[in-house]
């Protein structure tokens, strides 16, 4: 593991990251400023690196970094791949009805089950058929990470404890509710809906249109066809919605940032504006000290919680670099946390 997050550009000595290093730290570097979106989540950095050496346009300029030594970090972030995507299908496998869910949301091909890019955590098929929902424990996981005893055991309870606090939640608590209360007739009407986008998506894989565009048509879908839905089978689909944002945000987001780069980073900010529930935008003299979903916090005693990085716009004039604007989600009741720690 330490490996692993050792080599990414913000945890990587600068001599490291200069433009004339063949360093892989240089190399990630390179690859982020070409797509910034493959870095939200660093523990799934395996594929999403082996996508990007394969597209030349995303490896960025500079000196060629040997395959040896690419694939040997490659190797090592494959583990640490497939032990989080591990943990997180079996946190999904607790939610009622598991695996029968009927939502159109995971009908074959949508932006949670897609083959191709997502800016979401998937479903994979496979985990669907790996039996996780009779497991106490994510399995194989001290495995894959090659842990120690403490570790392991460290491990299994973390996980345990992080299942106990979802189920805890409002989110699961509404899905839970739904879930119970739908009849036959609400099944029928799910099932025809997912038949229905079924036969919508199929055409979204052999379009003209780039990844991220059929990234957003996938959802477009999605959203048109849960939408279309009345009563209780919508929702069932909406409570499915929240769940599964949570799961991903703090199960996937928050701790895959926790782990690569530990505490938020604090930065400086002013002209705090709440434009909604949960979400601030701030103006900052420190615009590339942040990136899409990074975790920080401010030096403002309005919010004591930490914050995700949703976005950043950044001004420039003739002369200089103006202050830039963040949007930050406020990850509630997180200062406590902070508090113990």
């Amino acid at each position: 593991m330490t490996t692993m997050t050792a080599s990414l550009p913000d945890n990587a000595k600068p001599h490291l990251r200069r433009t004339d290093a063949a360093t892989v730290p240089w190399r990630l570097q390179g690859m982020r400023a070409g797509a910034a979106s493959f870095f939200v989540r660093p523990l799934f950095l395996g594929s999403a690196v082996e996508y990007m050496r394969r597209q030349p346009f995303l490896g960025g300029p500079g000196p060629h970094v040997d395959d040896g030594t690419l694939d040997a970090w490659l190797q090592t972030a494959h583990a640490v791949e497939s032990a989080h995507r591990t943990t997180v299908a079996w946190l999904r496998s607790r939610l009622p009805g598991y695996p029968m869910l009927l939502v159109p949301q995971l009908t074959r091909n949508t932006h949670l089950t897609t083959n191709f890019y997502s800016g979401s955590i998937v479903w994979l098929r496979a985990e669907f058929a790996a039996g996780h929902q009779f497991d106490n424990e994510p399995r194989d996981v001290p495995a894959k990470l090659g842990a120690n005893a403490p570790q392991m055991a460290a491990l299994r309870s973390g996980a345990c404890a992080l299942a106990d606090a979802f189920k805890a939640t409002p989110e699961w608590f509404s899905f839970d509710t739904t879930c119970q209360q739908l009849t036959s007739s609400d099944r029928t009407a799910l099932q025809a809906a997912r038949r229905g986008l079924r036969e919508r998506l199929t055409a979204v894989d052999n379009s003209a249109a780039d990844i991220f565009q059929q990234d957003a048509l996938r959802r477009q879908y999605v959203e048109e066809a849960v939408e279309a839905l009345v009563g209780l089978p919508h929702a069932y689909c909406k409570a499915f919605e929240a769940v599964n944002r949570l799961i991903e945000l703090a199960a996937g987001d928050v701790f895959g940032q926790l782990v690569a780069y530990g505490d938020p980073k604090i930065v400086p900010a002013s002209g705090i504006d709440f434009s909604e529930p949960s979400i601030v935008n701030v103006i900052t003299d420190d615009p590339f000290g942040c990136h899409p979903g990074d975790l920080v916090r401010i030096d403002d005693p309005l919010v004591n919680d930490a914050l995700r990085v949703e976005g950043s716009v950044s001004q420039f004039d003739v002369l200089n670099l103006k202050p830039s604007t963040l949007t930050l989600r406020i990850l509630d009741g997180t200062a406590v946390w902070f508090s113990q720690n």
